[in-house]
């Protein structure tokens, strides 16, 4: 017999899994949008293992149909993290996390992370900021998924996201309320990832095989200086993280 705390106990281990990896996207189990199932994947290069709900960690959870927005609702600890009944084609899902806090003890690691995201003097700028490891960031995940059908994708008002063009040979990245512009970001479907550029006004462009799911993905990173003891206060870094998923 499963004991009471088994469900809880897993949720909580998942949740761990969940602080500790950076890239987070919606991706749906299915095609039925009557009972339209989708995971709150957590992994890297477009794999990852499906995260559980958790109510504090949502800032914003909201399923676009339309005109109207409804705020998305589950239980501690389900997986998958969403279902909606009745979902139309051409909807949007988005979600946003509260930050969370990760700790470099390997800076090679933190030097990386920034090198693959665009920023490959990042460990340098921390060591010329004066401070000393672990190196401590807070991250905050801003995730959106247009169901399959036509594109009525626009901005959500996501500190950072991705807005796919009618045609979906084009996406617009935004960073507060200005495109941003000449950013490192990166393409990705099954077995293939692609690093891209931003133009002058945040456009990228793309030609890609129909009925292969896409995901883009990009982070900007910007100095904190510490201002507590605990939780996102304590970072000497913040990034802000915006993943797209959709099906040409």
């Amino acid at each position: 017999m499963i004991r009471w705390w088994f469900p809880t106990l897993l949720a909580i281990l998942l949740g761990v899994f969940q602080a500790q990896a950076h890239e987070m996207w919606l991706e749906p189990r299915g095609n039925d949008l009557s009972d339209y199932q989708v995971d709150l994947i957590v992994g890297q290069n477009f794999q990852g293992g499906a995260g559980v709900w958790i109510p504090p960690s949502v800032a914003r959870a909201e399923w676009i149909s339309g005109q109207s927005a409804q705020v998305i609702e589950s239980r501690y600890g389900d997986v998958p993290g969403i279902r909606l009944s009745n979902v139309k084609a051409g909807d949007t899902l988005i979600y946003q996390s509260i930050p969370e806090v990760l700790r470099y003890s390997d800076v090679e690691k933190f030097r990386a992370f920034g090198a693959e995201k665009g920023y490959p003097n990042l460990l340098a700028r921390h060591a010329q900021r004066g401070f000393s490891q672990p190196i401590i960031e807070a991250y905050s995940r801003y995730a959106k998924l247009l169901v399959p059908g036509p594109v009525r994708d626009a901005r959500r008002d996501l500190k950072i996201e991705w807005v796919l063009e009618p045609s979906k040979r084009r996406a617009q990245l935004w960073y507060g309320e200005r495109p941003l512009a000449n950013h490192t970001v990166t393409l990705f479907q099954k077995h293939r990832a692609e690093s891209l550029r931003t133009d002058f006004a945040g456009w990228i462009q793309f030609e890609l095989p129909e009925g292969r799911p896409v995901l883009l993905d990009a982070v900007v990173i910007e100095p904190q200086m510490p201002r507590g003891t605990r939780g996102a206060d304590q970072a000497h870094w913040v990034s802000y993280w915006a993943s797209l998923y959709f099906v040409p």
